[in-house]
């Protein structure tokens, strides 16, 4: 391959319009990115949710002897995405569609 076609190549890649990951985002009348990040902070707080997840046990003979492995556990927080946008819509959130012009 010429050397001339890749920079040509990356040129034309680079140009390339990209559509939004999220075609959605949050809306309020009236509002503004203040007011957003008030109330996006306190739907996340709101709908995190702890879990736990548990590997299986093991139990392996060794020798004739049976000898037992506890498994590992874990616990971790995530968002509730129903609870969130519950959250957000009770105080006056509500998606709508990004259109690109």
């Amino acid at each position: 391959m010429p050397l001339f076609i890749l920079p040509l190549l990356l040129l034309i890649l680079t140009g390339c319009e990209s559509t939004p990951s999220n075609p959605f985002f949050w809306y309020k009348d009236g509002a503004n990115q203040e007011d957003f990040s008030k109330y996006n902070y306190t739907c996340l707080q709101q709908s995190q949710q702890k879990i736990s997840t548990v590997d299986n046990d093991t139990h392996i003979e060794v020798y004739g002897t049976m000898h037992h492995f506890a498994g590992d556990a874990e616990e971790k927080m995530i968002t509730n995405k129903s609870l969130y946008r519950a959250c957000m819509n009770a105080h006056g959130w509500y998606l709508k569609e990004f259109l690109q012009q």
